[in-house]
Order: C-alpha cells, then sequence, then structure tokens
C-alpha cells in the first residue's frame, strides 16, 4: 500500500474490489485518499472484516454495486474518446484500483 500511497500522492480516489478476498477489501480500503471510496464488486462467498476506524477517522466511504450498472456507461464514453483512466494500480493478479472520478470529470 506504501507504493500506491507514493505513487498516486497519497491516495486514489476509488478503489474497486473485486475479488471476494478479505485481504484485498483491506488493501482496497488502505488504498484510498483520506476521503476516498470503495466500491465493492465482487459476490462474497463468506464474511469479511474490516476496522471501521479505517472509514470513519479518514472520512472514506464504502458502497457495493453489482456488477457495473452505473459505471459502465461512463467508463463506454471514456473508451470512445479514447480518455485512458490514470493511476492504475495492481497490488496482485486480481486488484486493481483506479481514480475514475478524475477521469469522469474530463468527460
Amino acid at each position: 500500500m506504501a507504493k500506491i500511497q507514493s505513487l498516486s500522492g497519497g491516495g486514489v480516489d476509488v478503489a474497486f474490489e473485486v475479488t471476494g478476498i478479505p485481504a484485498v477489501l483491506n488493501q482496497a480500503l488502505h488504498s484510498t485518499h483520506e476521503g476516498g471510496e470503495v466500491v465493492v464488486v465482487s459476490i462474497w462467498e463468506g464474511e469479511a472484516s474490516f476496522q471501521p476506524n479505517d472509514l470513519v477517522i479518514k472520512e472514506r466511504t464504502m458502497k457495493g454495486i453489482i456488477a457495473y450498472r452505473h459505471v459502465y456507461p461512463a467508463v463506454m464514453a471514456l473508451m470512445q474518446r479514447a480518455i485512458s483512466a490514470p493511476k492504475i494500480w495492481s497490488p496482485s493478479a486480481f486488484h486493481w484500483q483506479i481514480s475514475w472520478k478524475r477521469a469522469l470529470r474530463r468527460c
């Protein structure tokens, strides 16, 4: 997480958790900056835990979505305009974070 924090200037705007692996949920949470957002996309087979103060003290938000219901049209619009999304980081083969809000503001 230190590498992501360093390369992104303090953390990403939005981190997507797409694996259903508890450790990755915590990685996603800790990869965001103060006021950042974690979007949980995966379908979980078991419980996951995290320290709620990691949300509260840094004023982060976490929400769940089914697939890309609200994001997909905007992503497709970005792709059609050939605007690449800024700052994609991958601490593992299954986990990625992206600063979509900055890219979406370019549209």
